[in-house]
């Protein structure tokens, strides 16, 4: 089976990234910050989908500035394939709280707050440090197992 999602690299004026929390209850990364991201629906492109994002998860409207790569990873139930987009906020401020999505939010010019999770392997975030050039593409996790998922 395969799953396609959209995260999401959101910026503010102040050149800050926009991070959030897992819930310690999700079965993937449970506790760890993150970018926000979505499955992608039947028939939905990408760009709606990160649309979607923001009114479902972030109680905002978010717009994608631009593309900014794909990942394929293999998951213990499915394969994913991960699309990446620079967006802004173009109405309201994201608030995780009010969607109960997430567990926190925080908007930091500090990476280092994403490198737990990309050492567990997360699709979206070992792409944005690659694109960053804080990774190597032999370090890419491209085969995630339960171990590196659950915990």
């Amino acid at each position: 089976m395969f799953k396609y999602s959209v995260a999401a690299l959101i910026k503010n004026d102040k050149e800050e990234i926009f991070v959030v929390k897992r819930s310690k209850n999700e079965t993937e990364h449970p506790g760890y910050w993150g970018l926000p991201a979505i499955t992608i629906k039947p028939f939905e492109l990408p760009e709606k989908a990160l649309e979607r994002l923001g009114f479902e998860k972030l109680a905002c409207k978010i717009e994608p500035v631009s593309f900014l790569g794909a990942i394929y990873q293999e998951r213990p139930n499915y394969k994913l394939i991960l699309l990446l987009y620079e967006a802004k906020v173009i109405s309201g401020e994201p608030n995780v709280f009010i969607k109960n999505k997430y567990e926190d939010q925080v908007w930091t010019k500090d990476f280092n707050i994403l490198k737990p999770i990309a050492e567990k392997g997360s699709a979206c975030v070992q792409l944005l440090f690659y694109l960053k050039g804080l990774i190597k593409e032999e370090n890419i996790i491209l085969k995630l197992d339960d171990q590196l998922i659950k915990n």
